[in-house]
């Protein structure tokens, strides 16, 4: 990925959600101005029965355990269906924890850029939660490595 955004949106014809009731959003990873990763994700409904992979729930239904009741746009819960430019769809809570933690590849092919993403992209209602959430995810990775390498 370059550090110029995209020039245009992903289109329908390559099998993706129409563009008539979508949001599309620009993202990009954290670093400098010049070293960033952007790629385009699509904000949209989910379909009645539509599971995501990540957390094997309907999307609709999808939530982060430590954000219980929490939706990606507050003040429209129903847009709770993320498209990468790849063409998977994942629930957008789950993808963007994903993106903050692992880096901005898709979990199921792998394409994107391995950048995380950038704490300005997450919305601001939950931001603070996910960093905090993060950095004790992280500790407890830590200290279990610590733990594991004093048996080695």
């Amino acid at each position: 990925m370059s550090a110029e955004p995209p020039e245009s949106v992903p289109d329908e014809a390559e099998g993706r959600v129409p563009l008539a009731d979508i949001l599309n959003i620009m993202w990009k990873s954290e670093g400098k101005p010049e070293d960033c990763a952007w790629t385009w994700v699509a904000l949209s409904r989910a379909g009645h029965a539509e599971e995501c992979p990540i957390t094997q729930e309907p999307m609709q239904a999808s939530a982060l355990e430590f954000l219980p009741g929490v939706a990606f746009r507050k003040e429209n819960p129903d847009y709770c269906r993320m498209q990468l430019e790849c063409g998977h769809a994942f629930s957008a809570m789950a993808i963007t924890y994903h993106f903050f933690k692992n880096g901005m590849m898709c979990p199921l092919c792998r394409k994107g850029n391995a950048k995380t993403l950038s704490a300005l992209c997450v919305p601001a209602h939950f931001r603070r939660n996910m960093q905090e959430h993060l950095v004790i995810e992280r500790a407890k990775a830590s200290y279990m490595c610590l733990l594991c390498g004093m048996h080695v």
